[in-house]
Order: C-alpha cells, then structure tokens, then sequence
C-alpha cells in the first residue's frame, strides 16, 4: 500500500523538515506543489492560512492550533504544541479518520448515483433527460453552465439538447462550440475528455465525450470563465466523466430510439427521405435561415419517360431504375443535403445555406451523375434516363414553404413540358429555363 500524501500548509521553515524527519512513511508536499487533488488530507498551520480557497481545496484537513484561536469549522483541531512534540500518532490517527470519511464518501455517491440512474430509467423525454444529466455533470464539477449535444441522424449533425449557456450560439454547424481539434484529444487521449484554461481574455473550454465504444453519440460543452477558474479544481473532471460513463446506456437508448424514428422517416424502395420527414424538414431548416438569415434552396426534379421503363421492361425494372437513379442522387450530394422522394418518380434534394446558384451546380452534378452510364437492369438489359430540374430558394425566391416548393415544383413542370434533361431556376414572375449544356458545367 502506498503511504498517504500529506499536504502541509505553513509559513514556518521548521514544520515540514520536522514532518519529514518524524513522520514515518507518509508523504508530506508543501502547498506551493499543488497537492490538493492529490493528497489525503491536509495539516493547515493556523487558522491564519485557513483561506476560503484553501478550505475548498482541501475539505479533509486538520488545524495546528495555540489555543488562542477562535475559529470554527468542519476541520479536527490539534495542538500545535502537543503535534510537534511527537506528530507520527496525530498523523496516523488522521489518515484513519479521513480514509474513513473519504470511503463513506464514495459509497455515499455510488448510492446516490444508482438511485440517479434508476429516477433516469423512468424519463423517456429526450430533453429532461439531457437537461438531469447535464445538471449532474454540472454538480460534480462545480460550474454553473453546460450545454449537452447529441446526434440527431436525421439531419446528421450534433443538436442542443439542453443549454443553459447564455455564450452558447446554435449556428447550424456539425458540432457547434467545439474545435474538432478539442473533440478529437478527447477521443484521442488516455483521460478521456480535453480541456482548455482561460486565456488572454477568452475563456475557458471543458469537452466531455458521450462514446459507446468508439461511436461519438454526444459531447457535454462546459464553458470556463477566468472568474470560475480561480476556483474550478480539475482533479474533479475524472470523476464527472465517471458519472457521464454511468448514464451513458441510458442516452444510449434515447439515441438508438431516435435513429428508430429516423428509419420511420425513410422511403423502403431508395432509402432516401420520405414525404413525411420532407414536411417538418423543410419547415425547420426555413426557420432556420430566418433566424440565422441565411439562405436554403430545394430542387425539384422528375424523372423523363419511366413509363417507357415500365412498358419495355416491366415494374420491376422501373423499381430498380428508381433505387439506382435514387443511390446516385444520394453520391452526388453533400452529407447535410437531403434527398427526398417526393413521389412516384419525382425527387427532391433539400440544401440547407445554399443560394440559387450553389444549386444550380448541384443540380448539374446530380444531373450528370444520372446521365452519365446506363442503369443495368441485368445481365443483357440497360437502360438511359434524364430528369428535369427546376430550382427555387429562400428568401429569393419565396418566403414560405409552401411558396418555396410551389415555385421549385413550376419552374421544373417547365422544363418536363418543353426540352426536358435541363435545369429551370424560379423567379419572382415566372419560372426561367437554361440548359446546363449551354451554360456549361
């Protein structure tokens, strides 16, 4: 067994070579080492150096006292006098009286955090339960703000799930407020979490993983003021990622539930979108762009002449023509861009900070991906297919839902009804055709 580490907090010259020489096989560091998330307990020379910042960093420690002190506290008083005369019986009464104190301590939280879990068994609101959790965290570490992200793969990115943050700002990025580089030390490293002090006026940044093994389902984001760091002891951080390892089957199960709803949300012939996820999706990313006043296009495109598919080949070979165009659809695209099929044989892509002439190329790309080798629908038989594509964008375009695919939904009936295999962009008045193969791609 290791000897205890003793922390001695003095300002006489005499006290820790006494220790040293006296104090058997204990282990004393002066203060200015910076034992606190190390040692047992500590001895406190005098109620002179019983600072508020000490007694929060050392809550197990004894008072060498003179008797003319009036002081009152948790800590166990010695006579000093009585302490230097032989220190090895006080010391060793401490440790056992700390170490004791300490285990009670530990059992007392693995207690209260079986009976924690057991409350968070009973939650099924994604919400509360990021809200308890976060709080938790909070607890054990001493900070007053937190933010939970989790994934959400129906816009495959990380949501705020619970903030109290006034600093935090949802801005539509994949992890927002933290560094990619800070997520990946904590993946990364041995500790299991990454953490940045305050600096030249910026504060501070604490990241704790939500992992189920390698997979990233979450991140708590703790923001560190300069004013919180005088006191935040990171000794505590281990203990905090403990806690979050506890519960994380529980946000486990929330996130295995909310990629259930996710596959609800899917089309079962291309795996793309369905109609329903198309309603509230567009919806959100268009308040989205309100408040953040940014941009968001759809396009709309429908497949030329699958009937001819059909006719020729039979249904089965329209159904494996859809998956294919649907798969190439899908490679063309970005990850936060969403394909959708609308219906029958008409698809659209959803483009979250995306103009009308970012569009435009996506709308060619898809299109080129599309045309560019036949669809095999076995060993002897392929097909060609084009689309028509019609494009709109908000705000310029339209204002509401409603209007933003009304104007995309024209502005493709246009080209289906004269040249086909081409791109049609809305406009205010009336929609406006251009062949990609003029403007060139």
């Amino acid at each position: 067994m290791h000897p205890s580490k003793v922390a001695v907090l003095t300002v006489s010259a005499d006290l820790l070579p006494l220790l040293q020489e006296k104090g058997g096989g204990y282990s004393f560091v002066p203060h200015s080492e910076g034992a606190g998330g190390q040692a047992t307990f500590a001895i406190v020379d005098g109620d002179a150096m019983l600072t508020p910042a000490v007694r929060r960093e050392f809550p197990r420690r004894a008072v060498l006292s003179d008797g003319s002190d009036s002081s009152e506290g948790p800590e166990i008083r010695i006579s000093r006098p009585l302490f230097v005369a032989d220190p090895l019986p006080f010391i060793a009464m401490l440790e056992r009286t700390f170490s004791a104190e300490a285990e009670n301590a530990r059992m007392q939280r693995e207690v209260d955090t079986l009976s924690h879990v057991q409350e968070l068994l009973g939650l099924n609101d994604t919400h509360t339960l990021s809200q308890r959790v976060t709080r938790e965290a909070l607890d054990i570490l001493g900070l007053p703000f937190g933010t939970m992200l989790l994934h959400d793969p129906k816009v495959e990115r990380y949501v705020t799930t619970f903030s109290d943050d006034p600093e935090h700002v949802e801005a539509g990025e994949f992890l927002p407020g933290v560094p990619p580089a800070m997520i990946q030390q904590a993946m990364s490293s041995d500790a299991g979490y990454a953490y940045q002090s305050p600096r030249s006026g910026l504060d501070g940044l604490l990241v704790l993983p939500i992992q189920i093994e390698h997979d990233l389902i979450g991140v708590i984001k703790v923001g560190v003021s300069a004013t919180a760091a005088a006191s935040f002891d990171e000794a505590v951080i281990p203990q905090a990622m403990r806690y979050i390892r506890a519960v994380t089957a529980i946000l486990r199960n929330a996130y295995l539930l909310t990629r259930s709803r996710e596959l609800a949300l899917r089309d079962d012939l291309t795996r793309s979108f369905n109609r329903r996820f198309f309603e509230a999706y567009v919806e959100e990313e268009m308040e989205r762009a309100r408040r953040y006043k940014s941009v968001l296009s759809i396009i709309f495109l429908d497949l030329d002449d699958l009937k001819l598919v059909n006719n020729a080949h039979g249904h089965m070979a329209g159904s494996r023509t859809l998956q294919e165009v649907a798969r190439r659809i899908m490679d063309a695209v970005r990850t936060v861009d969403k394909v959708v099929r609308f219906g029958g044989d008409e698809f659209c892509i959803i483009l979250p900070q995306t103009d009308h002439e970012q569009a435009t190329s996506v709308a060619a790309r898809v299109r080129e991906a599309i045309i560019r080798k036949p669809i095999p629908l076995g060993s002897d038989t392929e097909v060609r297919i084009t689309a028509s594509f019609g494009i709109a964008s908000y705000p310029l375009h339209a204002d509401t839902k409603d209007d933003l695919i009304t104007a995309a939904d024209a502005a493709m009936l246009l080209v289906k009804s004269t040249t086909k295999d081409e791109i049609g962009i809305a406009r205010a008045s009336s929609p406006h055709i251009f062949g990609d193969r003029k403007q060139g791609r």
